[in-house]
């Protein structure tokens, strides 16, 4: 959903789907707005991944968040000035929730920070965090690229955002290491299924693949 107008000043009344799994609310840089549609909260039992990226006026994640009870992926990119998260207790609802990615937003810092830092113990608890100070989408500039291949990244475990992998429109092949059968299992298929040619040998399954040697793809199978 969005891009929304940097001129916006709140949302207008709109309605979402009730069974939608997957959102993704895109603002705007220097976007005003200070807080996100209250229409999202109502989705406790549907919303499975919510992506919020480029909300600068958002200084703090908003504590209904605990209200969406099947989210199993919560993240946020380039919010330059979100600076809080949900208090531990409604964080700690989240019973579900398996991954959190923070990416280009400064006023958390990257994953250093953020283990020292004042937020840590409300996240700490969740499986899988990734954090970045700096956006890693500069993937998405590389739009001659048709071949990717990982190898030997024992600490790979998240490709990039499925809007960076998009715009890749010249990839054909992507190789690297994991299992078909858990590769279709694992939350970063969603990014790259469409990309033509995805070749993988197993080697125990895909998430321990990208942990020891990286993502080999190659789709031979329908």
């Amino acid at each position: 959903m969005g891009p929304f107008s940097e001129k916006l000043d709140s949302f207008l009344d709109f309605e979402l789907p009730s069974q939608i799994r997957r959102l993704v609310m895109k603002g705007w840089p220097n976007l005003r707005l200070k807080s996100l549609p209250q229409q999202i909260q109502h989705l406790t039992t549907s919303l499975t991944s919510l992506e919020i990226d480029s909300f600068d006026g958002v200084e703090a994640l908003p504590e209904w968040l605990g209200n969406l009870t099947s989210l199993n992926t919560l993240s946020t990119s380039q919010c330059k000035n979100l600076v809080s998260l949900p208090a531990v207790e409604v964080i700690q609802r989240l019973t579900k929730l398996q991954e959190l990615v923070i990416e280009a937003c400064p006023r958390l810092g990257g994953r250093s920070a953020l283990k020292s830092g004042p937020e840590w113990h409300k996240i700490s608890h969740i499986p899988r965090i990734n954090a970045w100070r700096l956006f890693q989408s500069g993937w998405g500039n590389l739009t001659s690229l048709t071949h990717l291949r990982t190898k030997v990244c024992e600490n790979l475990v998240y490709l990039p955002a499925v809007e960076v992998m998009q715009r890749l429109t010249k990839i054909v092949t992507c190789s690297g290491r994991g299992g078909r059968s858990a590769l279709l299992s694992c939350p970063e298929w969603h990014k790259i299924f469409l990309i033509p040619c995805i070749s993988s040998f197993d080697r125990h399954s895909f998430a321990s693949a990208l942990i020891t040697g990286g993502l080999e793809v190659r789709k031979q199978e329908k």
